[in-house]
C-alpha cells in the first residue's frame, strides 16, 4: 500500500480536526491517524463508522476515499 490519501487529509480538515484531534475522537493513537493519511495502512473495520461520523461522510464515502486517493497516487 502506498501513496498519500491527501482527500482524506482533505475531508478532516474540513470537518475541523486535527490529526491530534481525529485521533482522539476514533480512539486510536495520533501515529495511526498519520499512517492512515500517508497511505501506509487502513482503518480497522471496526473503527471505520466512528470515523466515517466524525468526517461527516457515509461508509461508502470513506471506503472512495480509502481506495480512490491511493488508487490516483499508484498508478
Amino acid at each position: 500500500m502506498s501513496g498519500r490519501r491527501t482527500q482524506l487529509a482533505r475531508r478532516r480538515r474540513m470537518a475541523g480536526y486535527t490529526q491530534d484531534s481525529l485521533a482522539e475522537y476514533v480512539d486510536v493513537a495520533l501515529s495511526s491517524v498519520k499512517r492512515w493519511e500517508g497511505g501506509r495502512s487502513t482503518p480497522q473495520p471496526t473503527l471505520r463508522r466512528r470515523l466515517a461520523n466524525a468526517l461527516d461522510i457515509t461508509l461508502d464515502e470513506l471506503e472512495e476515499l480509502l481506495t480512490h486517493d491511493n488508487a490516483v497516487h499508484t498508478a
